[in-house]
């Protein structure tokens, strides 16, 4: 996007984004507090340690892309040998 100054003039929180014309991911675009970018916002680290054994598995299940990182995250933390177990099935 060209020419159109977002405000505030702080970066975008996580997930957040606008359309543009094109459909799709490819359309999304996000501010970074001083330029437009492609994509959404970073979304946060999700840390398994604030969360319960349900809670951690639940996000697991909604983005299973990011196993690996919550598995090392558990691994380094709290390291439940349940949740651990889990994770690595």
């Amino acid at each position: 996007m060209t020419g159109i100054v977002a405000s505030p003039g702080t970066a975008w929180t996580s997930g957040q984004y606008v359309q543009t014309g094109t459909a799709g991911a490819a359309g999304r675009t996000t501010w970074t507090g001083s330029a437009w970018v492609g994509g959404a916002a970073p979304l946060a680290a999700f840390d398994p340690g604030g969360h319960t054994i349900v809670e951690v598995q639940d996000y697991v299940t909604n983005h299973p892309d990011e196993r690996e990182a919550i598995l090392a995250a558990e691994q380094a933390g709290q390291n439940r040998v349940t949740l651990v177990s889990w994770l690595q099935a």
